[in-house]
């Protein structure tokens, strides 16, 4: 009789978490619904990828829970029988995957990328708090939600146990995961294949997915065109490096001018303009400015190296393993120029300090301590009391403010943008214009201090006589969107368009009359323009970079953006984008999907065999 009443106790408690598991199948999958912005993008979901979307939720989410479960109850169940303790951890994980999902779908409506090993990167790094800056009101909010979270998964498990009297079969449960996703992959692999690209982005928009894929399978039957398959997958990820291809030279009689790049993190184009950068713009009417400038990535890792090395940040993982500092760098440093940093956030993370400055002993991490707008501060703090040392030597210096990046304003200090946010509350964000704009006015506060510490930078070189013998150079590591391209992106990491990758650049060369270049310039410019004006390089720019001179118009007919697991190759009006589980999609540089017949794979696959060329 008590063997009985435990295999009876036993059922009752599988049933119940049977039950328990489905009703949090169906919240999770109602809440994973918010990954896609229907009011975008419904006109192009069709009947087949709403079946896939339908399938594709409960096969994906439901085998994720199933794995939670087979570790949070299963084993404890059976080792603790009639106890509460299984049903506890199972409760806490469901809702800690809850609560990651929650964060991740946050995520994903900002940046259109989901919580990877970069995101922990930094946010477990040794600077976190200078990269990640979150308002009090908005940690409030955080944890009403995670209580809420915790609250609705004790609801539904006191909810499985009123339906005791009707028992939930484990074996109906796992069949009905299986089916959804024999199914759901099948019909990813045909999609990916060429048959829809509407399926491969609605896989993309889930974390953790990786469906799928039978290309090569297909190929070897003849079943897909192998030619069409070509392209983005063929740009090297190993190898060895020849960086630079020869051994750099230089003319004896260069000009050893005084170097500063100054760089406003996530800088968006369209505040550059005199209301917003009063001081910036005053300078640059006594410089040289290039409207039409890009990055070579979204984010700050490949922004700065793209920066630094005139090169695709898809080089950035060989570089960095392999030791391989800037040649800019070293060639100032065989000359005997002074290296010197004042960074805002650290730049242990991504580690600058060991590849853009690893040969540089005791650059300092950043200037010091503080909430963002105190750290920017002491930026031109510093860098002012640096130049009013006496210098003996040629410097390079490297600026670079945070505040944009931030996104923070002190309620206590002057505003001159209004209506404005008084912090920036990324749940609020969406397709409405007044939000953008109370949103872009928090940006542009910002934007504007960080101009007027910049104005008094460049008073401070006027004033000492340095403009005559220095190259400045003004821009940002990247953009920030404000959802300019109409498909609800916000800040940058998300896409490639020039939003996101399009930047500020002004250029102040000793001697040189005063000009809007209207051409497309990259980053990869930079450096050699560099160091043929003030080192006398004179080893060909192909041989160290992929760019040109700046004010050389030659038409660049190619741009490559991103770093290795997420790249754009940019051809005139087209982009092709490798998304990080390595699918591709191909688009204007509006982000609108374009139709397969105006792709043009050959030119993709020709853009990627050049920037193989730095691979021995």
């Amino acid at each position: 009789m008590l063997k009985s009443n435990k295999i009876l106790a036993q059922k009752t408690a599988f049933s119940r978490s049977g039950w328990f598991f489905l009703f949090s199948l169906v919240v999770i999958f109602l809440q994973t619904l918010c990954y896609f912005d229907f009011g975008v993008a419904s006109a192009d979901f069709d009947l087949l990828t709403w079946v896939f979307l339908l399938l594709d939720g409960p096969a994906h989410f439901g085998s994720l829970l199933l794995l939670i479960w087979l570790i949070g109850f299963l084993p404890w169940q059976l080792l603790f029988q009639g106890k509460r303790f299984p049903a506890i951890i199972t409760i806490c994980l469901f809702t800690l995957f809850n609560i990651y999902l929650v964060l991740d779908i946050l995520v994903f409506k900002l940046y259109k990328f989901h919580i990877n090993g970069f995101v922990y990167e930094m946010v477990t790094g040794p600077d976190a708090n200078q990269i990640f800056v979150f308002d009090q009101k908005l940690l409030i909010k955080a944890a009403l939600a995670i209580c809420l979270i915790f609250v609705t998964y004790l609801l539904l498990y006191g909810a499985a146990g009123k339906l005791r009297r009707f028992s939930c079969k484990w074996r109906y449960i796992m069949a009905f995961i299986i089916a959804c996703q024999l199914l759901a992959n099948g019909m990813h692999a045909w999609a990916a294949a060429g048959g829809s690209r509407m399926i491969v982005r609605v896989a993309l928009s889930y974390p953790l997915n990786y469906p799928l894929t039978a290309n090569s399978l297909l190929i070897k039957h003849g079943l897909v065109d192998a030619n069409k398959q070509k392209g983005l997958g063929n740009l090297k990820s190993t190898g060895n490096i020849l960086y630079p291809r020869q051994r750099v030279t230089s003319a004896d009689n260069c000009t050893n001018y005084n170097v500063i790049f100054i760089v406003i993190d996530s800088w968006n184009y369209r505040t550059f303009e005199h209301e917003v950068t009063p001081e910036i713009s005053a300078f640059a009417e006594n410089s040289l400015v290039f409207s039409n400038h890009y990055s070579g990535s979204n984010g700050t890792r490949g922004g700065i190296f793209s920066l630094f090395y005139a090169l695709p940040p898809t080089y950035w993982h060989n570089f960095e393993a392999a030791d391989i500092h800037p040649v800019m760098i070293t060639e100032m440093q065989k000359k005997g120029y002074q290296i010197a940093s004042f960074t805002s956030a650290s730049i242990a993370s991504p580690p600058f300090h060991k590849t853009v400055f690893g040969t540089v002993p005791g650059i300092p991490l950043n200037v010091g301590e503080g909430t963002v707008m105190e750290r920017d501060k002491l930026v031109s703090d510093k860098f002012i009391d640096f130049i009013k040392r006496p210098q003996q030597k040629p410097f390079f210096a490297f600026l670079f403010y945070d505040l944009p990046h931030a996104i923070t304003f002190p309620a206590s200090y002057p505003k001159k943008f209004t209506p404005a946010w008084d912090y920036a509350d990324y749940v609020k964000l969406g397709s409405s214009s007044k939000e953008t704009e109370l949103f872009f006015n928090l940006y542009k506060n910002c934007v504007n201090y960080d101009d007027m510490l910049v104005g008094r930078v460049l008073n401070t070189l006027k004033e000492r006589k340095l403009l005559d013998n220095t190259i400045i150079v003004i821009t940002g590591d990247h953009g920030q969107e404000f959802n300019e391209n109409g498909k609800n992106y916000w800040g940058h990491n998300g896409n490639f368009s020039r939003a996101q990758i399009g930047v500020p650049l002004i250029v102040r060369i000793p001697g040189a009359q005063q000009r809007v270049y209207e051409h497309r310039t990259t980053h990869f410019d930079i450096v050699p323009t560099v160091l043929t004006l003030a080192l006398g390089v004179t080893t060909p720019i192909e041989d160290y970079s992929m760019g040109h001179l700046l004010t050389d118009s030659t038409p660049r007919e190619w741009h490559i953006a991103g770093t290795q697991e997420n790249f754009a190759v940019i051809i005139g009006d087209q982009m092709a984008t490798r998304n990080y589980n390595g699918t591709i999609t191909y688009s204007d540089l509006k982000l609108n999907e374009l139709p397969k017949e105006q792709v043009r794979n050959a030119a993709f696959l020709n853009v990627i065999q050049k920037s193989n060329r730095f691979y021995k």
